[in-house]
């Protein structure tokens, strides 16, 4: 997916090369993508957070986008009824009677193998609590390993400053320590 501020750097680029004032300098465009998704991922960096924007929120999506063509037609279901119920979801618009239909689909699954299928969280949070809940129920020894982080330098070779160095290194997805069991 294409972040809402590079949609509008390279319109203006393009405007600015093609010497047009057209939006993209004129240039023809097919833009296609699931904008259901979720939001792209903005270029961040050590000392500003940059949100996230979707291409249609940019400054320049209105003039430079007329008339969207939706695809509509679903290919990979053919009950009418689940087609619904999942597109009511996908666009937040969910009815009672959804949401009930939804909740008739909750059950206890069992796997005869001993695997379970791995399961998808949205918050980081929740992915710590399953792995803790699994870890605490595997049998053996607890090794605690802590990471030993140091400071190190920015772009001009200085010092980074603790008071600099300690949101940075709390952004980071490597936790400041990790438990471990063996399990024979």
């Amino acid at each position: 997916m294409l972040d809402g501020c590079l949609f509008d750097k390279l319109e203006e680029i393009a405007r600015t090369v093609r010497q047009c004032e057209k939006p993209f300098g004129g240039i023809q465009l097919i833009l296609s993508g699931d904008f259901f998704q979720l939001p792209p991922v903005p270029e961040q960096d050590s000392m500003t957070k940059i949100p996230s924007t979707f291409a249609f929120d940019a400054r320049s999506w209105s003039r430079c986008i007329d008339q969207p063509v939706v695809l509509s037609r679903v290919f990979r279901q053919t009950d009418n009824t689940f087609v619904d119920m999942l597109s009511a979801m996908r666009s937040g618009y969910l009815e009672d009677w959804h949401i009930s239909e939804f909740l008739k689909l909750d059950r206890a699954v069992h796997y005869d193998d001993g695997i379970s299928p791995t399961q998808l969280f949205p918050r980081k949070s929740q992915v710590e609590s399953c792995n803790n809940k699994h870890l605490w129920d595997l049998p053996g020894d607890t090794y605690v390993y802590n990471a030993m982080d140091s400071r190190g330098f920015d772009m001009k070779k200085n010092r980074i400053s603790k008071r600099v160095a300690e949101p940075l290194l709390e952004r980071l997805v490597v936790p400041r320590s990790i438990t471990l069991r063996v399990s024979l």
